[in-house]
């Protein structure tokens, strides 16, 4: 147990935005079984306690590095960029971001069709989708700028996304 260690060197999986999910999943249950509390029933209390923390580190090393946002935002900051609760977007992303938000309530104020709503759906997906491409090239090439700029934009559609599975939801009366 080492605490000292990021979250890639704890799962033993290189520090890059692109991973292999199934070998990140087979160490965290590997990792599970090897520091579960019940193998440390006969441990003293410290050894306990600190295996309990272990597995807490564990957790959430699992939870940050399966999802694409978290692994993003924490590759980031490893690397000493920090993000902005409200960063500076130059005007062409905020314009997209404008004219994703209009179509969304306009989808929403009138009673769409399941189609425009998928039609949409699809749009937001392909774009968070690009977004992930262009976020592997710029931690490849560590341009951190870039990679935090498409963060941000990520971050957007992902809020969006939520948006428009609660218009989803009410279309469909759930």
């Amino acid at each position: 147990m080492d605490f000292g260690r990021n979250f890639f060197e704890i799962f033993n999986l290189p520090a890059a935005y692109s991973l292999d999910r199934e070998l990140l999943r087979s160490r965290y249950m590997s990792l599970q079984k090897e520091f579960h509390p019940d193998r440390h029933i006969l441990s003293s209390d410290t050894e306990k306690r600190l295996a309990m923390q272990f597995i807490t580190e564990i957790n959430s090393g699992y939870e940050t590095l399966s999802d694409n946002l978290q692994r993003a935002i924490y590759l980031l900051e490893l690397n000493g960029n920090k993000v902005e609760e409200n960063p500076k977007l130059d005007n062409e992303v905020l314009l997209k971001q404008i004219e994703f938000r209009e179509d969304l309530e306009t989808l929403e104020n009138r009673s769409e069709s399941r189609k425009s709503l998928g039609s949409f759906r699809t749009e937001i997906e392909a774009q968070i989708e690009n977004i992930q491409i262009a976020l592997e090239q710029a931690f490849l090439a560590d341009r951190f700028g870039v990679a935090r700029q498409l963060v941000y934009e990520q971050q957007f559609f992902f809020k969006l996304e939520r948006s428009l599975e609660r218009i989803e939801e009410n279309s469909a009366g759930i």
